[in-house]
């Protein structure tokens, strides 16, 4: 079945992610776990200025790597979601730049028919909570395609 089998935690993925200079810190969105429904997932990614993808990237001014968001959006889906075969990306933008020291919200959002997850990182106010969409600003988004969960 696709979906998720249990939730899994914030504190959970910090110990299954525990290079930090590779990895942003994950904190729960908006209660004290995260409570996921069987086709979202939500989590905010703090995403520090000693990620070793900054160094070069660029002199002036450092740029979280596109490569770098697509690759934890689609490790946590698999993870999440119980997938294994990656088949590609569509719908791929790139529509803002995240530096370092920002917070985002990484939202997961699976197709279980299609076997897509489509993943969005948007900003969230100083209190930690997602802005109203008027305000929300979009970093990147796309949509995975995975062949069928394990």
């Amino acid at each position: 079945m696709t979906g998720m089998n249990q939730i899994i935690s914030a504190e959970e993925l910090n110990q299954q992610y525990p290079e930090k200079d590779k990895w942003p810190t994950f904190s729960a969105y908006e209660t004290p776990s995260i409570l996921p429904t069987d086709n979202s997932y939500d989590v905010i990614c703090d995403i520090p200025a000693n990620l070793s993808y900054f160094k070069g990237h660029f002199p002036d001014q450092a740029v979280l790597p596109g490569v770098v968001q697509i690759n934890w959006a689609n490790d946590l889906a698999k993870r999440i979601f119980k997938y294994e075969e990656f088949r590609g990306v569509n719908s791929l933008k790139f529509n803002t730049m995240i530096l370092p020291e920002t917070k985002v919200i990484l939202s997961l959002t699976l197709s279980p028919k299609k076997h897509t997850v489509k993943f969005r990182y948007t900003s969230i106010t100083e209190d930690d909570s997602m802005t109203e969409e008027k305000d929300e600003i979009l970093f990147s988004s796309g949509i995975f395609v995975f062949s069928e969960a394990k």
